[in-house]
C-alpha cells in the first residue's frame, strides 16, 4: 500500500513541478516569469523521488486506423449538395454536404445516377452529377425508393377582416356603431363610406 502511494506522490510531483514550469509564474514561485519556456529539467529537485522503483511502460505493435472506405466506393462532394431523403430532387433534403467531402457509397438507385451515402449522421441521397466517384459500384447494392412522405401543406388562412370602422359598407350598419365613433361620410366627388377609427 505504502508503495503505490509513494509511487503515486512521485508522479504528481513531477507533473506539478513541469505544469508551475509552464505557467506564468514568477520565478519567485518556481515559474519562468511568462518567457513562454519550461523549466528545464536540470532545475527539478529530483533527491525526493523514489529513482528505485521501476517504472514499465507498455509498447505494443502499432495499431491500424479503421478504414471507413475499405473495400467500398467511396464520393467526394464537389460543391454545396444537398443529401435527400430519396433519389429525386422531389424528396426533402436532409443535409448539406460541403464541398470536399468524402462518404462511402451504401447503395445505388437502379441506373446509378443517385449513390445512397453514409454520412456519420444520416442515410441519404446524392445525385452523382454533384461530385466524383472513386471505387466499383459493382458489389454495390441497388436500393429501391423509399416512400415519400408528403410535405403538409397548410390550408389557406381566411381573409382577415377588415377592422374599424371601414368593414361597414351601408349606412345603415356604419351608424349602427356611431358610439364607436363610426360615421357615414359623403364626399362631393366620390361614393360615400363609412370612417372612423
Amino acid at each position: 500500500m505504502i508503495y503505490h502511494r509513494k509511487r503515486y506522490l512521485t508522479w504528481i510531483y513531477i507533473i506539478l513541478i513541469w505544469a508551475m514550469g509552464c505557467m506564468c509564474l514568477p520565478p519567485s514561485m518556481g515559474g519562468t516569469g511568462c518567457s513562454g519556456k519550461p523549466l528545464p529539467i536540470s532545475a527539478v529537485d529530483f533527491s525526493e523521488i523514489d529513482t528505485d522503483t521501476p517504472v514499465y511502460l507498455e509498447i505494443g505493435p502499432p495499431t491500424d486506423t479503421p478504414d471507413p472506405f475499405k473495400n467500398k466506393p467511396y464520393f467526394t462532394v464537389a460543391g454545396n449538395t444537398f443529401c435527400r431523403a430519396g433519389f429525386t430532387k422531389e424528396y426533402h433534403e436532409v443535409e448539406v454536404l460541403l464541398p470536399g467531402s468524402t462518404y462511402p457509397v451504401e447503395g445505388q438507385n437502379e441506373d446509378g445516377s443517385w449513390l445512397l451515402l453514409a454520412t456519420g449522421e444520416h442515410l441519404c441521397w446524392v445525385s452523382v452529377v454533384t461530385g466524383s466517384m472513386a471505387g466499383s459500384l459493382d458489389k454495390t447494392d441497388f436500393v429501391a425508393a423509399p416512400t415519400r412522405t408528403p410535405i403538409y401543406i397548410p390550408p389557406a388562412a381566411e381573409p382577415v377582416q377588415k377592422q374599424g370602422c371601414g368593414r361597414y359598407k351601408d349606412e345603415m350598419s356604419c351608424m349602427d356603431h356611431f358610439s364607436d365613433g363610426c360615421n357615414w361620410i359623403f364626399p362631393a366627388a366620390d361614393d360615400p363610406y363609412c370612417a372612423g377609427p
